[in-house]
């Protein structure tokens, strides 16, 4: 499980929405979040897209926001 909290839409949509940030500065944007938060949650992300098994990570609001498309990996740049 990600450290702290699960995360909600809104903090997951600004991560999404700035993935070409850096972690540190998506810190910033995300005062609640470390940066070992941020950066577990990008690997969940990447993991999730070259097919990684994710279980036991909080999926309930990741998997239904990657699923709707509109983002890139902050890892490998990957578009979907």
């Amino acid at each position: 499980m990600v450290p702290g909290t699960e995360w909600n839409e809104a903090e997951f949509s600004i991560l999404l929405d700035n993935s070409r940030l850096s972690d540190a500065v998506l810190a910033g944007k995300l005062p609640g979040r470390s940066l070992q938060d941020i950066a577990a949650v990008m690997d969940i992300v990447h993991d999730y897209h070259t097919g990684a098994h994710i279980s036991g990570m909080p999926m309930r609001v990741i998997i239904p926001r990657l699923k709707r498309g509109s983002w890139t990996c902050a890892r490998c740049g990957k578009k979907y």
